[in-house]
């Protein structure tokens, strides 16, 4: 798993972040990001329109609602976060959608949304 490893320079977090997805050589599609600031929207946005998975999370500090628009879904609670991310059928449940044939997930075209 991939990890920072330098030190993120002051007032441009936003910016490095978006950037790290691109230096880990990955594509969005099999990637998954967590942010509750708003300095996690553009890596947020980039994930969630890419065909990752975007999840806003409120670890007890609350979250910025520019990552709430930017993600696919808002979880309270890390644990809560991973509990989700270990049973893809509760993601699929939660979200309405299921993965494409690209490994993209994607919304059901079904009525029952």
């Amino acid at each position: 798993m991939a990890a920072f490893e330098d030190e993120i320079p002051s007032g441009k977090h936003d910016e490095y972040k978006r950037d790290y997805l691109t230096r880990l050589g990955l594509p969005l599609n099999q990637i998954v990001v967590l942010g509750n600031g708003r300095n996690e929207r553009s890596w947020l946005k980039d994930v969630r329109d890419g065909g990752g998975l975007a999840i806003a999370v409120d670890a007890g500090e609350g979250c910025a609602i520019d990552a709430l628009t930017n993600a696919h879904v808002f979880v309270v609670g890390i644990i809560s976060t991973l509990d989700l991310l270990l049973d893809e059928k509760r993601l699929v449940g939660t979200l309405r959608t299921g993965r494409g044939p690209s490994g993209q997930w994607r919304a059901r075209q079904d009525s029952n949304l």
